[in-house]
């Protein structure tokens, strides 16, 4: 068994000098000043990244692979200008190394984490590549420090490069991630629409419903014809206040089911089963939160209510 003790060093010196894993020549297409952008990092923002680190013993020279999961939240700007998000790291199988540190990118997009962008190159696949330099230390001795960042939607990597004077590049360690759907969260935004009406609460009704929302669908009167209903925003409230009121109760069996149909990395789609009939949600993430978008209803039959 390792000792912790070697983990930790490895964690410390993937903070001081991480990078993401460098693609090669065919993969790269037009190259781009050497200066990297927030939209850059912005790509590794949000929840459901999971994936390994794989680092070389600083004694043994041998490679043991672990489980490592980053999340990455937005901060905003700091006082000089540079743009700033929280970087965490969850090592899901050695969790009393989990770490957290603040990434940095300089103004004018040339200095990433204190060390200088010496390249930024747009992949073939989309993805960008963001290479850093700078001396720093590496198992006790002097070194140069390259990290490579590639960045997608969908996957990414990390890895550390060094150089002891008069050697050539190795690999010391690699992070290498995807991105993985937030099932959960479509789940709970489609919950908290439905409990928002049958609780008259408007806190989950605004959490889960963008107020830019469209929805409208169809109930069937007494006469068998469909008719055409609008619901607006200012409806949700409404109905939410006559809840509260005593009225548009639900019954004590109201059904409450969830089916999501797909869920992607930003949008999603799901149906609800509630006392009123059957709702088709199309959902996108916003602010790092799904929001319902488009609702279309269709009521039950009169001898279904």
């Amino acid at each position: 068994m390792r000792p912790y003790p070697l983990l930790q060093l490895v964690v410390a010196t993937a903070l001081s000098a991480t990078a993401l894993s460098a693609q090669t020549a065919t993969a790269q297409t037009a190259t781009a000043p050497a200066a990297a952008t927030p939209a850059d990092i912005d790509r590794l923002a949000g929840p459901g990244w999971a994936g390994t680190l794989t680092y070389r013993d600083y004694t043994t020279e041998a490679r043991t692979t672990i489980k490592a999961a980053p999340l990455v939240t937005r901060l905003g700007v700091g006082a000089d200008g540079s743009a700033l998000w929280d970087f965490r790291m969850a090592y899901a199988d050695e969790p009393h190394a989990n770490t957290g540190d603040t990434l940095r990118l300089s103004p004018n997009g040339k200095t990433l984490r204190g060390a200088s962008v010496v390249e930024r190159r747009d992949l073939a696949d989309g993805r960008v590549q963001i290479v850093t330099e700078q001396d720093g230390r590496d198992n006790e001795r002097p070194a140069r420090i390259r990290t490579v960042y590639v960045l997608g939607a969908h996957t990414a990597s990390l890895q550390k490069l060094v150089r002891y004077e008069g050697k050539e590049f190795f690999e010391r360690h690699i992070y290498e991630w995807s991105r993985v759907p937030d099932r959960a969260g479509a789940e709970r935004a489609a919950l908290d629409y439905i409990e928002g009406f049958y609780e008259g609460d408007t806190v989950k009704l605004y959490r889960s419903v963008s107020p830019e929302v469209l929805k409208f669908g169809y109930s069937k009167g007494r006469d068998g014809s469909w008719q055409h209903v609008p619901f607006p925003w200012p409806s949700f409230g409404n109905f939410a206040a006559a809840v509260r009121a005593g009225r548009n109760l639900p019954p004590a069996n109201a059904p409450k089911r969830v089916v999501l149909y797909d869920v992607q990395e930003q949008i999603a789609a799901a149906r609800v089963d509630a006392w009123w009939g059957m709702d088709y949600l199309l959902m996108a993430r916003m602010d790092g939160r799904w929001k319902i978008t488009h609702v279309l209803w269709q009521g039950p039959p009169p001898n279904n209510r």
